[in-house]
C-alpha cells in the first residue's frame, strides 16, 4: 500500500464529492496490532447517505483498477496513532433517534397542540415549514423532527462512538 493509492482516490473523490471527507489507513487486521497498511478507507460526512456512498464506491470501480466496498471500521487511538480495521463489509448506518424526536404524525399533533395551547406562531410557522419540506422530498423515511428547538434530524448516520472506539461506515479500497 503506497501513498499512490491514497492520492489518486482523493483526487478522484474531490470530482464526484464536494464536502469535506477524510482518507485513513487501514493499518490492523485484529484491532489490536499495528500491521503495514492494508487499504484505505474514505469516510464521508456523517449523513452521507448510503446511495452516495455506492455511486462512490462504483465510480471508484469503474475509474480504477482497485476493489472497492462499503465497510465498517473501527478506530481507536494507542500510542499517540490511530488503530484502524475492517469489521464489516456492506454494513447498514446506524440509527439515530434523539429523545425528544417526532414522526409525522407527532408532528401534526404537535402543530395542533401549538395552535390550540401555547399560541406560539413563530412555533406553529417553523414547525409547519419542516413538515412541508419533509413531505414535499419524501424526506420522512431518513429524517425525522426534533423538538425544543424544532428542527430536522437525520435517522441514518456513518458515525458512532462507544467507548474509546469510533465506528465509521464509508468505502473501503484495496
Amino acid at each position: 500500500m503506497d501513498m499512490m493509492i491514497r492520492s489518486k482516490i482523493q483526487d478522484l473523490i474531490e470530482v464526484f464529492y464536494h464536502s469535506p471527507f477524510k482518507i485513513f489507513y487501514i493499518n490492523s487486521t485484529d484491532g489490536e496490532k499495528f500491521s503495514k497498511p492494508i487499504g484505505i478507507f474514505v469516510s464521508l460526512g456523517i449523513t452521507t447517505s448510503m446511495e452516495t456512498l455506492k455511486n462512490l464506491r462504483d465510480i471508484i470501480l469503474q475509474e480504477t483498477s482497485y476493489k472497492a466496498e462499503i465497510a465498517e471500521i473501527t478506530s481507536k487511538s494507542q500510542k499517540g496513532q490511530y488503530l484502524n480495521r475492517v469489521i464489516n463489509l456492506n454494513p447498514s448506518q446506524y440509527l439515530a433517534t434523539p429523545d425528544n424526536s417526532i414522526g409525522r404524525d407527532e408532528s401534526l399533533k404537535e402543530l395542533d397542540r401549538i395552535l390550540d395551547k401555547d399560541k406560539n406562531f413563530k412555533d406553529y410557522s417553523r414547525l409547519s415549514e419542516l413538515i412541508k419540506k419533509l413531505d414535499e422530498t419524501s424526506g420522512w423515511e431518513n429524517h425525522g423532527i426534533t423538538k425544543e428547538p424544532y428542527q430536522i434530524f437525520h435517522k441514518k448516520i456513518n458515525y458512532r462512538k462507544d467507548g474509546n472506539l469510533e465506528y465509521r461506515i464509508g468505502v473501503y479500497v484495496i
